[in-house]
């Protein structure tokens, strides 16, 4: 019967716990590889949030010039404005309204036709106007 040294020394860790009601030398090593894990967890932590506020730093924040800012904020002006947002709504729902009043047959009926054609027309004007305002 072969005995190997690794198993003598698991068998005398085991006794040496029986023994000392289980807070022997050993118990104490799993305590500090235990500690040693959650500081290098802690430490990775770190390192990634650090990492990622220089990330948004890089990518995130950026100084344009003044050009650039006056140009956002007239931009913003406009786009935020509640009459713009009214607009939109509206041409939304116009948009909508044609959508549903176009219909299979719609060649027999001239004026609705007529009335569709021009309504379509002037939608997608108001729509491009709003694409080159917004």
């Amino acid at each position: 019967m072969n005995v190997h040294a690794l198993d003598v020394l698991v068998l005398n860790d085991i006794i040496e716990q029986a023994a000392s009601g289980g807070g022997g030398p050993a118990n104490s090593r799993r305590v500090s590889d235990m500690e040693e894990e959650l500081n290098a967890r802690a430490l990775l932590k770190q390192k990634i949030i650090e990492g990622c506020f220089r990330f948004i730093d890089i990518f995130c924040v950026w100084n344009c010039g003044f050009p650039w800012s006056v140009f956002k904020k007239v931009v913003a002006f406009i786009v935020f404005d509640p009459f713009c947002e009214l607009f939109i709504t509206l041409a939304i729902v116009v948009n909508t309204v044609f959508m549903a009043l176009d219909h299979y047959g719609l060649d027999n009926k001239p004026v609705m036709h007529l009335t569709l054609k021009i309504g379509n027309r002037v939608q997608a004007n108001a729509l491009q106007l709003l694409r080159v305002c917004v």
